[in-house]
C-alpha cells in the first residue's frame, strides 16, 4: 500500500514539474514576446544589428525560446557570421529535435564555410523530417558534387526532378554533374531540358558552351555563349569565358 502510495505521489510530482515548466516557460516567452516581434521588424528591414539586439534581450528573458535562437541565427547567416549561425541553429535544434528548418539552415552555413561533410548531415536530416523538400536535394545534391560524390548527387537531383516538375535548376546542376562525371551526352540533354523550361536562364547556355567546347564544336560554343550575352549583356564572367575559350577559334 505504502508502495501504491509512494508511486501515485511520484507521478504526481513529475506531471505538476512538467506542466509547470512548461507553464514557466510560456510565461517566459510572453514576456520575450515584444523584444523578440521587434527583432523581427528589424530583420526585415535590414537593420541586423539592432535586430540581433532585440533577439539578445528576448533569450536573457527566456532561454528556452527556440523562434529567437533561429531568428537571431538567420541575422547571423545574413550577415555572414557563419560561426554564430551554426552556434544559434545548434541550440534551436537542441531545443527541438525536429526543426527542419534549422537543420537547413545549419546545413547552408556549414557550405557557405566550405564543410560539405556537414552541410550533407544536416541536409539528410532535415529530409528525414521531410523527404519532398526539392530545395534540400538541391542542396545536398550540390554539396555531394562539390565532394565528388557524383552518383549521389545524380541521385539527388533525379529525385529533385520526379519530385517537382518542371524544376530547371536541378536540371542544370545534374547536367554539370554528368559533365564533371565525364558523360556529355547526358550533360547536353539536360541543358537541353533546363533552356527548354526556363528559355531565359543564361546559365544552361553558358555550361552547354563549354562542353560543346570541350567536343571541340567551336561554332556551337560560340552561339550558346552570345545567346547568354544576349539574354545578359551585362554578364562580364560570360565574356571573358567566350573569350578566354575561343580567342581566334571560331
Amino acid at each position: 500500500m505504502k508502495d501504491s502510495v509512494f508511486v501515485i505521489s511520484l507521478t504526481l510530482v513529475l506531471v505538476y514539474c512538467i506542466t509547470g515548466c512548461a507553464s514557466d516557460r510560456a510565461l517566459k516567452n510572453m514576456d520575450a514576446s515584444p523584444h523578440f516581434k521587434l527583432g523581427i521588424q528589424y530583420a526585415s528591414e535590414g537593420r541586423d544589428y539592432q535586430a540581433i539586439d532585440e533577439f539578445n534581450k528576448a533569450i536573457a528573458l527566456s532561454p528556452y525560446f527556440t523562434a529567437a535562437y533561429f531568428e537571431r541565427a538567420k541575422v547571423y547567416f545574413n550577415m555572414g557570421n557563419f560561426d554564430k549561425a551554426i552556434m544559434d541553429f545548434s541550440v534551436a535544434i537542441k531545443l527541438e529535435k525536429e526543426n527542419t528548418d534549422a537543420y537547413i539552415g545549419r546545413g547552408n552555413s556549414y557550405n557557405n564555410k566550405g564543410n560539405m561533410e556537414k552541410a550533407v548531415m544536416d541536409y539528410t536530416s532535415a529530409l528525414a523530417l521531410n523527404p519532398r523538400n526539392t530545395e534540400v536535394l538541391l542542396a545536398r545534391g550540390l554539396a555531394c558534387q562539390a565532394l565528388k560524390k557524383y552518383d549521389s548527387a545524380v541521385k539527388d537531383f533525379s529525385q529533385a526532378i520526379d519530385l517537382k516538375l518542371g524544376f530547371s535548376p536541378a536540371y542544370v546542376a545534374r547536367g554539370m554533374t554528368y559533365y564533371l562525371w565525364g558523360d556529355h551526352e547526358k550533360a547536353i540533354a539536360d541543358y537541353v531540358k533546363a533552356i527548354e523550361l526556363a528559355p531565359k536562364d543564361p546559365i544552361p547556355y553558358i555550361y552547354r558552351g563549354m562542353i560543346y567546347y570541350a567536343k571541340g564544336d567551336y561554332e556551337k560554343a560560340q552561339t550558346d555563349f552570345e545567346k547568354a550575352l544576349e539574354i545578359d549583356p551585362s554578364n562580364r564572367d560570360t565574356r571573358e569565358v567566350m573569350e578566354k575559350l575561343l580567342g581566334g577559334k571560331k
